[in-house]
């Protein structure tokens, strides 16, 4: 037995007081005196009949005191725990925030394990099927916001429906709104009870939540866990030893768990590995470590290969702040015009003669240029390969025939990105290949044309931006033309356009700001690398791509980021077929990475029965019982009050105020 109030244990000092009133009552006997010359004999009695004397057996004394220790016991509210059968109105909580995905041992199967999430689920079945059949139950799951699944549900299948759709959410979780809810719904009502099935790994305390009916916590979870988590990762533009462009990086690290842990840690530039460090950690430290001379890339990832209980912060994601120079592959013979613009262009020219070569040079390229491409030339499957996934200049390339000179007819410019701030009057062009603009249509438009023949084409193939020029820039005189390096940084800026641009890194299901081009017909998040059990989740539902928000049939340019952490591209559809993409890195909430550090949860009670806070001494309600819940013996005690009262009633009547 366990009591709420240990204060009232004061009032048992009425006990001793009724004793004493009885020690020092003068008690008489009825006798009959044929005369007064008795009053001797009474007097003598009175003397007899002091203070301080032995108790006699009294059974009105008896009953007296037994009442007075029962109120003394009302007052400390006793209760005890028993078979905890649910009341009519059982609100489930289930917590699904990014913690609970957090592997656990599993208690059916000892060598197996199994998220605290559906570790949680089951339990909460469990309840449904047992003790809680027959009760109307409301289920609310936590997340960025609370929900409401199921309300007052008597139907054992839908509640079970409802529980088994749960998923977890990595983002910021509400746990105060979510049991505030839970209150709100059981205000008004006398018969009910509020059940959270959690790990108690909350970021947030529970102060000023008052509840009217009992709450019971279920911690799910099994401590000691073990986790390493990678609490910053970043990297910059810097220099190697030679003068060159490099790129560095650090990375913070902690151990998070409760036991040691030997792992490695790799760097990737794009999908490459770049370099691997082994690091021990001891429960609770924290290690800093550095990366030099990486390639640039248009993305970078930390991944942590330990084996432990929370996979989603072994993995993060950087962008190198401001515009990175791009990598452009040049297949040509020779073209020093064409190399230098490119070099003004703020790219990386990576220059090869393509023929002879099997297959493309190792590398992330972000677009390629193919000046002159020789017949025959790159005709190898990953040369064909690597111009269907990047975006493609062909200058004079990619078509065969007998070239003609161009027709005596004014240049017709039209408005393109490629064409800004370029006149070409004056332009010689003394050949050209002739191609019918039918056979461009398929992919792309004349941007730049002399009569019926186009000079510049571009357009989207299979999502990729193409540019071509139908002419050899060495049998013309626009290399030598001071718009022509204006002219290949526009044709860099368009091509690479297409290509990730950063949007840095947002927690899970938050909205974020992303610039929205005014050409955006749709738009929609694809998912690149998945982190934890997330992997494969959509491809097995058969989704390849998110869908973007939008509003009266335009995108929003304030969007909800995906739930599930990783990197994802933000792509964007103009009417042309174009396309824009971007990067972004959805993390989970980085305070759900303490899997060991529980909290100790306790929750204000306003009703008169036990409440679930620990106050005067009194043990919490919300000490975990497996299948037992506080039961009040108060009841119990006022209906024995009413029968020693009785009792009592019953002796006084009958006059025996004395053995």
């Amino acid at each position: 037995m366990q009591f709420q109030s240990l204060v009232s244990l004061w009032f048992g000092l009425t006990l001793p007081a009724i004793v004493l009133m009885y020690l020092l009552k003068r008690k008489y006997v009825d006798t009959e005196v044929p005369s007064h010359l008795l009053w001797n004999r009474v007097l003598r009695s009175l003397e007899a009949n002091r203070p301080w004397q032995r108790l006699r057996n009294q059974l009105l004394l008896i009953l007296q005191l037994l009442t007075a220790a029962l109120l003394v016991l009302a007052l400390m509210q006793p209760w005890i725990w028993a078979e905890s059968g649910a009341k009519g109105h059982l609100v489930l909580v289930l917590d699904r925030s990014a913690s609970m995905d957090a592997l656990t041992p599993d208690p059916e199967h000892s060598k197996e394990k199994l998220t605290r999430l559906e570790l949680a689920k089951r339990k909460a079945a469990d309840v449904v099927k047992g003790g809680a059949n027959g009760s109307a139950v409301t289920v609310i799951s936590m997340g960025n916001q609370p929900e409401v699944l199921v309300s007052r549900e008597t139907t054992a299948d839908t509640v079970l429906a409802a529980i088994a759709g749960i998923e977890p959410f990595y983002g910021r979780t509400a746990y105060k709104e979510t049991m505030s809810l839970a209150a709100a719904l059981t205000q008004d009502d006398t018969d009910a009870e509020i059940r959270v099935l959690t790990d108690a790994v909350w970021s947030e305390g529970t102060e000023g939540l008052t509840f009217r009916v009992p709450v019971r916590v279920e911690p799910v979870g099994a401590n000691p866990a073990n986790n390493v988590a990678i609490v910053q990762f970043g990297v910059r533009n810097g220099a190697d030893a030679a003068g060159g462009s490099a790129v560095s990086g650090v990375a913070a690290l902690k151990n998070t768990g409760s036991g040691k842990l030997d792992t490695d840690v790799t760097l990737y530039a794009g999908t490459s590995a770049a370099e691997t460090v082994r690091i021990q950690l001891e429960p609770g430290e924290q290690r800093t470590l550095h990366f030099d001379n990486i390639r640039s890339s248009e993305y970078y990832k930390l991944s942590v290969d330990a084996e432990d209980d929370y996979a989603a912060d072994n993995q993060a994601y950087a962008f190198l702040s401001g515009e990175r120079n791009r990598r452009v592959l040049l297949l040509t013979e020779g073209n020093l015009f064409l190399e230098k613009a490119l070099q003004l262009a703020r790219a990386e020219v990576i220059k090869v003669q393509a023929a002879g070569m099997a297959a493309p040079p190792q590398g992330d390229f972000d677009l390629v240029v193919a000046d002159r491409l020789a017949s025959g030339a790159a005709a190898g499957e990953a040369w064909q390969r690597l111009f269907r996934e990047k975006p493609l200049w062909s200058i004079r390339s990619g078509y065969q025939g007998e070239e003609v000179r161009p027709p005596q007819a004014d240049y017709r410019i039209g408005e393109h990105p490629v064409t800004k701030y370029i006149r070409f009057q004056d332009t010689h062009i003394a050949k050209l290949l002739p191609i019918d603009p039918k056979d461009l249509a398929a992919w792309g438009q004349p941007v730049v044309s002399a009569g019926s023949q186009p000079l510049i084409v571009a357009g989207m193939e299979n999502g990729r931006p193409r540019l071509l020029f139908t002419f050899d820039l060495q049998q013309s005189d626009l290399p030598l033309r001071p718009e022509f390096p204006i002219l290949v940084q526009n044709a860099v800026d368009w091509l690479g356009s297409a290509q990730s641009a950063s949007l840095g890194r947002v927690i899970a299901g938050e909205k974020t700001d992303i610039p929205i081009v005014a050409q955006t017909v749709s738009a929609h998040w694809v998912p690149m690398e998945l982190a934890g059990s997330a992997a494969g989740e959509l491809q097995a539902a058969g989704q390849s791509y998110l869908p973007a928000e939008q509003a009266d049939g335009a995108v929003l340019s304030r969007q909800s980021v995906p739930n599930r952490p990783g990197l994802y591209q933000f792509v964007e559809k103009g009417e042309d077929g174009s396309e824009r993409k971007t990067l972004l890195e959805v993390s989970a909430d980085p305070g759900e990475s303490a899997i060991g550090e529980r909290r100790e949860l306790s929750f204000t009670s306003a009703s008169s029965s036990p409440p679930a806070t620990e106050q005067g001494g009194a043990q919490a309600l919300t000490e975990e019982r497996e299948g037992e819940s506080p039961y009040p013996l108060l009841p119990w005690i006022i209906g024995l009050v009413m029968l020693i009262v009785l009792a009592e009633w019953g002796v006084y009547h009958r006059g025996n105020s004395i053995s």
